[in-house]
């Protein structure tokens, strides 16, 4: 079962085709996940501002996979 939980991080990889991971600031979810996965979800966000190195935050599914899985994802501080 997934636990959703609320995330800090930063984009490490970005794929145009709306792939992406992120490294947690801190480990989420029971076991401690440190990187979640997104596919699809920054489609509300322009593409030149969802980039390598972009501070995030949002809410991941996270459970014993070794990557969260992504549901919701924004920019720090808007854009």
């Amino acid at each position: 079962m997934s636990d959703t939980v609320k995330f800090e991080g930063t984009v490490v990889r970005i794929e145009q085709g709306g792939f992406g991971i992120v490294m947690f600031d801190r480990p989420v979810g029971p076991h401690a996940n440190t990187h979640g996965v997104f596919s699809g979800v920054e489609a509300r966000i322009p593409y030149d501002v969802l980039a390598k190195g972009v501070h995030v935050v949002g809410e991941a599914e996270a459970d014993d996979r070794d990557f969260a899985a992504i549901t919701a994802l924004k920019v720090a501080g808007g854009y």
